[in-house]
C-alpha cells in the first residue's frame, strides 16, 4: 500500500512540479527525495541515482574541457591577454591541480592545494596528465558507494 501512495505522490509532484516551476525537474527530485526520507528511516533511495548522473556528466564536461585544450594552439600556449593574467598553459595546469585536489577532498574530506606543482613545460603533458589524474579519479569515484558521496566537505 505505501508503494502506491508513494507512486501515486511522485506521480503528482512531477506532473505539477514543471507547471509551478521553471526549474520544476529539479524541484521534483527534491520533494521525491524527501517523500523517500521521511518514509524509508533516514536512508536516501536516490543517492545511486545522484551519483550515476554526476558521473555520468563530470566524464562528459572533462572531455568538452580536453577537447577545447587540444585545438589551442600549442604555439601560443604562453599568450596572456593581459600581464597580470596566468597564461593559457597555467589556466590548463589549474583545471588538473583543482581536479586533483577537489576529488581527493572529497574522497578524503579536506581539500589540501599545498605542494601544488609547477606546470610542465608543455600544453602537451598538461593534457596528458590531465587525461591521467581524470582516468583514475573517475574509477575512484566509481568504486565509492554512494552514500559515501553524500557526505558534506569541510574547507
Amino acid at each position: 500500500m505505501f508503494a502506491i501512495v508513494l507512486y501515486f505522490l511522485e506521480y503528482v509532484f512531477k506532473c505539477f512540479g514543471f507547471i509551478w516551476h521553471k526549474k520544476g525537474l529539479y524541484n521534483y527530485f527534491i520533494l521525491k527525495e524527501l517523500i523517500y526520507y521521511k518514509f524509508m528511516g533516514g536512508i536516501r533511495m536516490d543517492s545511486l541515482m545522484q551519483k550515476e548522473t554526476f558521473l555520468k556528466n563530470w566524464d562528459r564536461e572533462v572531455q568538452i574541457t580536453l577537447s577545447v585544450l587540444k585545438a589551442y594552439p600549442l604555439e601560443r600556449q604562453d599568450f596572456r591577454p593581459h600581464e597580470k593574467s596566468r597564461s593559457a598553459k597555467e589556466l590548463a595546469w589549474t583545471f588538473v591541480m583543482e581536479e586533483k585536489a577537489g576529488i581527493n577532498g572529497a574522497i578524503t574530506g579536506s581539500i589540501d592545494f599545498g605542494n601544488t606543482p609547477s606546470p610542465p613545460e608543455s600544453m602537451k603533458e598538461i593534457i596528458s596528465t590531465y587525461e591521467k589524474i581524470h582516468k583514475e579519479n573517475f574509477s575512484r569515484l566509481k568504486r565509492m558507494p554512494p552514500d559515501d558521496l553524500m557526505q558534506t566537505m569541510k574547507f
